[in-house]
C-alpha cells in the first residue's frame, strides 16, 4: 500500500521564485513514483493584497498548495514575531485546503529546518502522525559552521528530536549535524538529476575553442565566482583555447560581469543568464568540463547533472562534494586555491578526452537517477510506518 505523504519544504519554485527549492520539487516528483504525496508551501510576497492567498494546482501528478502572505516591515523583533504568526495560519490555512483534496496524511516530509516543522510536530501530536525531516543546509557542515545562537539552536534541536528520521544529502552534513549534536537515526540519502534530460553528447566538436561550463546564482559566498575568474584570467596569460559559460543569475551579476571586463577576460567568458535544465543540458554535453569553485557546498546539483551528461568535473576539496570525486570523474582543488584551480583547468584542457563518459553517466544512474532515489524514500516511509 502506498504512503500517503505530506510535503512541508521551506524553499519550492513559487511565482516569488521560480528557482528556490527546485531540487526539492525533483524529490517531490521522485517520491509520487512511489508514494502519493501533497506539498503545502508558504511564502511571503510583496504583491499579496490580501492577508492570506491559498493558490491549489495540480503539478507532476500531485496537489500542490501554495499560500502566500504579505511581507511584514518595521523593527527586527516585531518583524519576526509577526511573521512566525502569519506563518503558521498560513499553513494552517493551505492544510485546511489541502484536506479538500487529499486525505490525512501517514507521514510528514519537512524539508529543510526549522519553520516548517512545528507544524510537523502539531500533526504528530493531535494525529499521531510520525515525521521525518531532510536536510540540506550547508550551515551545518564543519567547514561552513553557522548554526548558531542559543534559542535558535535549541529549538531546532528539539523539534528535530521529534522526528523519526533525518536525512541529509551527504555524509558531510551528516557528520555536521552530528557535531552540532542531533541524535537519533541519521542517514545520507543523495540529490537527484534528471538522467533523460542531462545525457552525454554524440561527440563534442573538435574545432574551436573548448568550452567550460559553470551553474550558480553567480555569488560571491558561497559559489566563489571572484575566485574563478581571477583563475581564468591566470589560464588566459597561458593559452587561449578555451571560453567559460557561465549559467545563472542572481544580485551579484553585474558585478561579476564588471570583473571580468576590469581583468581583461570578457572575450572568453559569456554570461547566459537564467536558463532552463533543457538549455542548460545542451550546453553541458558539449562541455569539456564543469567547473565550481564553491567555498563549501553539502552536494552540489550541477555535479550531479554533469556526471549525468558524462563529463568531468573540477571542484573544491570540501563538504560533500568530496565524496563525489574520483579520478575517473575530475579532480579537486583547495578552495580558494586559485592559482591551483588555474593549473587543473589547464591540465583538464590537455586531458579531458581520457575521461570515458559512459562510466561517468554510470555512476550518475546508480545513485542519483529519481527512480534510485525515489526508491529509498519509498522504503524509509515504509519501516516509519511499520516501526
Amino acid at each position: 500500500m502506498r504512503a500517503k505523504v505530506l510535503f512541508l519544504p521551506k524553499w519550492y519554485p513559487s511565482r516569488v521564485d521560480p528557482n528556490e527549492g527546485n531540487y526539492i520539487e525533483r524529490h517531490a516528483i521522485a517520491i509520487s513514483g512511489c508514494a502519493d504525496i501533497a506539498v503545502l508551501y508558504v511564502h511571503s510576497d510583496r504583491q499579496t493584497a490580501a492577508s492570506y492567498e491559498v493558490c491549489q494546482t495540480q503539478e507532476h501528478g500531485f496537489p500542490v498548495v501554495r499560500v502566500y502572505f504579505p511581507r511584514v516591515t518595521g523593527p527586527a523583533l516585531w518583524v519576526w514575531l509577526l511573521t512566525t504568526v502569519r506563518y503558521l495560519i498560513a499553513q494552517w490555512r493551505g492544510y485546511r485546503a489541502l484536506r479538500r483534496i487529499f486525505p490525512q496524511p501517514d507521514i510528514t516530509h519537512v524539508q529543510i529546518l526549522s519553520r516548517t516543522a512545528p507544524f510537523a510536530l502539531y500533526l504528530r501530536w493531535t494525529c499521531g502522525i510520525p515525521y521525518i525531516i531532510s536536510e540540506q543546509w550547508s550551515g551545518f557542515l564543519r567547514e561552513r559552521r553557522e548554526f548558531t545562537g542559543v534559542i535558535h539552536t535549541r529549538i531546532t534541536r528539539w523539534l528535530a528530536s521529534f522526528a523519526t528520521v533525518i536525512t541529509c544529502n551527504s555524509e558531510a552534513l551528516k557528520c555536521g549535524m552530528r557535531d552540532y549534536g542531533f541524535t537519533g537515526r541519521i542517514e545520507a540519502i543523495p540529490n537527484i538529476v534528471d538522467i533523460d534530460l542531462f545525457r552525454p553528447a554524440s561527440q563534442i566538436s573538435g574545432s574551436g575553442p573548448k568550452r567550460f561550463i559553470h551553474l550558480s546564482r553567480l555569488d560571491s559566498h558561497p559559489k566563489n565566482l571572484p575566485g574563478l575568474l581571477r583563475a581564468i584570467s591566470m589560464l588566459s596569460r597561458q593559452r587561449s583555447d578555451f571560453e567559460l559559460h557561465i549559467m545563472g543569475t542572481g544580485l551579484e551579476e553585474p558585478a561579476q560581469q564588471a570583473l571580468a571586463r576590469q581583468l581583461g577576460i570578457d572575450h572568453l567568458i559569456t554570461f547566459h543568464g537564467y536558463r532552463d535544465h533543457e538549455y542548460v543540458s545542451r550546453y553541458m554535453a558539449d562541455a569539456v568540463c564543469l567547473v565550481m569553485f564553491s567555498n563549501y557546498e553539502s552536494q552540489c546539483c550541477a555535479i550531479l547533472e554533469a556526471f549525468s551528461a558524462g563529463i568531468p568535473v573540477i571542484t573544491t576539496h570540501t563538504g560533500g562534494m568530496v565524496e563525489l570525486m574520483d579520478p575517473t570523474r575530475g579532480s579537486t582543488v583547495p578552495a580558494r586555491d586559485e592559482a591551483a584551480l588555474a593549473r587543473a583547468l589547464s591540465t583538464m584542457l590537455d586531458t579531458f578526452q581520457k575521461y570515458d563518459p559512459i562510466a561517468i553517466r554510470q555512476y550518475a544512474t546508480q545513485h542519483f537517477a529519481s527512480k534510485v532515489v525515489g526508491q529509498r524514500f519509498a522504503k524509509l516511509y515504509s519501516e516509519v510506518l511499520e516501526n
